[in-house]
């Protein structure tokens, strides 16, 4: 039956990809190449899915048949929409770094603990194309990027067409990143304020300006988008984006509502095309240390997140409008969007939330201050406190940063060494002490330029979102759930 995967039991042939599109007239026809995929983890792998980054075009079912330490993939397609059975099928170098495929080689996957380099130059002087890819998830520390081999024969692709919606404070930052690619360029920047697009345009070197997005959604040199204007207005120019078949990178929170983070995720996959939210902190590698020894067993589990953050409104060149209760939600959705997004990439799903919100600050009209407290499926727990209720260029108070505790000890936040790098520090029983140094370069440029690169990888099928849909969604529904909470004087639990 179309769209079901497929039940034999026969292995495909070694060193091959076929692809079945659907329908009577197109069954059975073989295609030596494959598709461009856009990432998504199929549970046919039979071994654990974070180690395989299986890419898949929606639409498609990937067949997974192990014959060590070889990986032979079949893809049927459910609903193939790219090309007319009869056309070529072009292949910008499915799932590796390479920019085009070898038409005449097919491919297969091989898994193991070999030196990459050493397996495919010896592979390439065998006239193959099968390649190397090393273990390792691809949204971990491990460098999947630096570490993918490249195709014999292979010539590099285009540059991606990137426009900027919105040229606010937050378009800084990500207009650095395209600007520091070299696997993209900046096509246009639009925004309201012609003198705002106009000089955002010329600073980073952008093709040209628009005062209005569907303007440069028009244009055919624009791939993908990255939207950053206010939450409330993100679904509308994400849908609209989909619609003339861009991808789409956008801020967080994803969007004020439900419905809306529904919406834009079945546009995304009803288009075919990428969605990703900006949870930059998953490219932070200060808090990717603690997430690492925490999943690691350093504290012991459960154990307690703390989170605490205060300070002023958004003072220019930030907009007024993250105090304007009719454009925003507050530092809980739109600050604190990033920590109870990162406490769920650590600790998984949220079960319930219990929360007080109130105006403390005399600017603006949205609640600027709260105390949240997350139970994590795990039995893990969180205790957030984010504030803009201080007064202008206000210090914050004594306790600020975050830390964890735990049955087995107290991981401190890192600290930066007079040597350059950095150490977290793990208290433990009788005053034991276990020092952790790593290198973490501190700078917003960093972590948007590992953002912007997952997102072009990810536009590529190389690589999955670090940060999909769903986890925008799964972080504004926590803090829709806050807002419940405080209402209510209730523990509300999810999902919602």
């Amino acid at each position: 039956m179309p769209g079901l995967l497929s039940t034999s039991t026969a292995p495909p042939p070694r060193s091959s990809l076929v692809m079945v599109p659907s329908g009577p007239a197109c069954w059975g026809k073989t295609f030596p190449r494959s598709i461009h995929p856009a990432p998504t983890t199929h549970p046919a792998i039979t071994r654990n899915t974070t180690n395989f980054p299986a890419l898949v075009r929606p639409g498609c079912s990937l067949v997974a048949t192990e014959a060590p330490p070889i990986w032979d993939c079949r893809l049927r397609v459910a609903d193939w929409q790219a090309a007319p059975p009869t056309e070529s099928i072009a292949d910008p170098g499915w799932p590796f770094e390479s920019r085009t495929a070898v038409p005449s080689l097919p491919v297969t996957v091989s898994r193991g603990r070999r030196s990459p380099d050493r397996y495919n130059a010896r592979r390439r002087a065998e006239g193959s194309a099968h390649a190397y890819i090393p273990q390792g998830n691809v949204n971990s520390a491990w460098n999947y990027r630096a570490h993918q081999p490249r195709l014999r024969g292979t010539a590099d692709m285009s540059r991606l067409g990137i426009g900027m919606i919105g040229g606010g404070a937050i378009s800084n930052a990500h207009l650095a990143a395209v600007a520091a690619s070299d696997k993209a360029e900046l096509v246009c920047v639009a925004d309201l304020n012609a003198s705002t697009a106009e000089e955002k345009a010329e600073k980073f070197g952008a093709k040209s300006f628009a005062t209005d997005y569907r303007e440069l959604l028009a244009r055919e040199d624009v791939d993908a988008v990255i939207i950053g204007i206010p939450a409330g207005l993100h679904a509308e120019a994400a849908l609209a984006a989909f619609q003339t078949g861009k991808h789409v990178l956008v801020e967080k929170p994803m969007a004020r509502t439900l419905a809306e983070c529904d919406a834009m995720i079945g546009a995304a996959e009803q288009a075919g095309k990428v969605l990703q939210v900006a949870m930059v902190r998953r490219f932070d590698a200060d808090w990717g240390k603690v997430r690492e020894l925490v999943q690691a067993g350093k504290v012991g589990r459960p154990c307690l997140w703390r989170r605490m953050a205060q300070g002023s409104a958004p003072q220019p060149p930030h907009g007024a409008w993250y105090s304007d209760a009719s454009l925003s939600d507050g530092p809980l959705a739109e600050s604190g969007a990033h920590d109870f997004d990162f406490v769920r990439y650590t600790f998984g799903d949220v079960r319930a939330v219990t929360a007080t919100n109130w105006q403390m600050g005399r600017v603006g009209s949205v609640l600027d201050t709260g105390i949240v407290t997350l139970d994590f499926e795990s039995g893990d727990r969180m205790l957030c406190v984010w504030s803009w209720g201080l007064p202008p260029k206000c210090g914050g108070g004594t306790l600020s940063g975050m830390d964890v505790l735990g049955p087995d000890g107290a991981l401190q936040q890192s600290r930066h060494r007079d040597d350059g790098r950095y150490e977290c520090v793990v208290n433990g029983p009788d005053g034991a002490q276990e020092v952790f140094d790593f290198d973490n370069p501190r700078a917003g440029d960093y972590w948007f330029s590992g953002q912007f690169d997952n997102f072009v990888e990810s536009v590529h099928g190389r690589q999955t979102p670090r940060a999909t849909g769903l986890d925008g969604r799964k972080a504004q529904e926590i803090a829709l759930a806050a807002f419940e909470s405080s209402r209510t004087g209730r523990r509300v639990e999810l999902p919602l």
